[in-house]
């Protein structure tokens, strides 16, 4: 898979996965046909792992810290997850955004002003 980014890759990649069910089927080709209906992308998946260039590991529900993106979360859990990926909550509060909003559009204001007539550019042009 790295290769197709143009890295060297010389180990499987780790994909963390917290569904255990989900790993039995990628490792265990045996059952495939109680699961017919699984797209290709889950197929392809099983051939990563066949051609060893990719590792399903169990994680468990508790440590995984991707759900902080993608699921809804107690305020403390949500806070270490975060902390944990090394992101920083970049929001402004409500009276920032209102300060912000004003100064841009006062700069916007004061640089058409200073255009000249014949600078102009018509947006309807």
């Amino acid at each position: 898979m790295l290769w197709d980014l143009g890295f060297v890759q010389r180990s499987p990649t780790i994909i963390d996965e917290d569904n255990q069910s989900c790993i039995a089927i990628e490792k265990n080709s045996m059952i495939k046909s109680r699961t017919k209906d699984i797209k290709i992308r889950c197929h392809f998946t099983q051939e990563m792992i066949v051609a060893g260039e990719m590792q399903l590991v169990y994680c468990s529900t508790e440590l995984m810290i991707a759900d902080a993106l993608i699921k809804e979360l107690a305020q403390a859990t949500f806070t270490a997850f975060v902390n944990a990926m090394m992101l920083e909550d970049t929001r402004l509060d409500q009276s920032e955004r209102i300060e912000e909003h004003d100064a841009a559009r006062s700069r916007s204001e004061q640089e058409q002003d200073q255009d000249s007539p014949e600078t102009r550019i018509n947006p309807c042009l």
